[in-house]
């Protein structure tokens, strides 16, 4: 069975079906009534399918990039993937520049930049290049989209030029498990973080603000009252929710992990605690998506700039002697597009859920996006067990109770769910 087919989700009393950036819910007698007329038009949605294989592109005009400033960093997270703050590496200004303007003259119908910095570290501590390089590009005429994955402690420092560029900032914070995940290194970073939100709710447009939260033993059973406090006493109403996962640093390896059942029934009570209350929020998770069959996380179509001097497809391995397969470029000068076109198809491509049977036939495949391609290079395995595990338990649960009220289709899926998706 191909993944490009219509999935048939069974609901006890009802039925959903995926296609293309379609979701149906029918009862059963309705689905044996109208059978085959629905699975036609979804079908039809196949061919209406839009080649995604735009090279470090969100569209045709607009390139996507990641930049990490530095992996120097003033917490010491207990499962940060590249062990960040043990080493002080900083970009440098010129490299950065280098694989821009090359990536301009390599796309010449490209005027914008959807422009992210991350960790590695904390993105603040390196603002001087940050703000160099925003300069730059829009000395260029580049417009920019600017984001930022920061710990916040910094935020307040920097905050009027955040303002001034629009940045959209998303904060990682875990909780009431905040200062057991997420230590300060002479600080308590539960305290600072809540003196950065307090500020950002008086200043900052709640629109450019979303907090990530990474789930582990020590928070999986508060979440649900860590969400509302975030909601609640800040305004942040956009909080996406990962489960912790092994990686390739040492400090991920040995953090614990909640099971796939506490991590499940933790979301599930998120959600339908906001429901009950008719809060608003968009309750984003790498679990849930709309239906489709084109996305493939950023080995497809993002360019990733290590500070240790090399472009890279994945935030997980920014240096050589991790996972090399992964790098995409350690010699700007022999920069080759065509070559790494030709790597990310021959190799990291081959890693999307359409060249596996099991995930091609599985019929959670069109909504699950737990397939991240670094989990099966990094445990040599077509598929991350632990994600498989929760999508199959997250999945139906989450469509049984979306069948009954679309408010948690507008829960998870935000601004990409309108009445179009679905079909009476």
């Amino acid at each position: 069975m191909s993944l490009l087919t219509p999935k048939i989700i069974d609901l006890n009393t009802s039925v959903a079906l995926t296609g293309e950036k379609i979701l149906i819910f029918l009862t059963k007698d309705e689905f044996s009534l109208t059978k085959e007329k629905v699975l036609n038009k979804i079908k039809d949605s196949f061919k209406e399918h839009i080649n995604s294989d735009l090279q470090f592109k969100v569209d045709v005009n607009t390139l996507s990039l990641t930049v990490i400033p530095t992996t120097d960093c003033n917490l010491r997270c207990i499962y940060c993937y590249s062990d960040g703050g043990f080493d002080k590496v900083y970009l440098d200004l010129n490299f950065a520049k280098e694989f821009i303007d090359k990536m301009l003259l390599e796309n010449k119908d490209c005027n914008k930049i959807n422009l992210n910095f991350a960790g590695g570290g904390e993105p603040l501590l390196n603002f001087n290049l940050i703000n160099d390089l925003v300069h730059y590009l829009k000395a260029k005429g580049i417009i920019l989209n600017l984001s930022m994955v920061t710990n916040g402690i910094l935020v307040p420092e920097y905050l009027s030029w955040l303002k001034a560029n629009n940045v959209f900032l998303r904060v990682s914070y875990d909780g009431s498990a905040q200062e057991t995940n997420r230590p300060g290194i002479d600080f308590n970073s539960k305290q600072k973080l809540e003196e950065t939100f307090k500020l950002l709710k008086a200043n900052y447009s709640p629109e450019l603000l979303g907090v990530q939260m990474t789930i582990t033993k020590s928070n999986v059973a508060t979440l649900a009252d860590d969400v509302r406090i975030i909601i609640n006493n800040y305004g942040i109403n956009t909080i996406k929710i990962e489960s912790v996962h092994t990686s390739c640093s040492k400090r991920a390896k040995i953090v614990q992990q909640p099971t796939p059942n506490e991590f499940v029934n933790a979301y599930l009570q998120v959600l339908d605690s906001l429901v009950k209350d008719d809060v608003v929020a968009y309750i984003d998770s790498s679990y849930l998506s709309i239906p489709s069959t084109a996305y493939f996380c950023s080995l497809r179509n993002k360019a990733v700039i290590s500070p240790y001097n090399v472009i890279s497809s994945c935030v997980e391995v920014i240096k050589k002697g991790i996972k090399d397969e992964i790098i995409l470029s350690d010699n700007l000068s022999n920069l080759n597009f065509k070559d790494i076109k030709e790597k990310q198809l021959n190799y990291l491509y081959i890693y999307h859920p359409k060249n596996y049977e099991e995930c091609s036939n599985c019929n959670l495949s069109h909504i699950c996006k737990s397939n991240c391609p670094m989990r099966k290079i990094l445990n040599n395995n077509i598929k991350y067990d632990f994600n498989c595990v929760v999508s199959k338990l997250l999945i139906p649960k989450f469509l049984e109770r979306a069948s009954n009220n679309e408010k948690y289709l507008q829960l998870v899926f935000g601004d990409s769910f309108n009445e179009e998706h679905i079909c009476d």
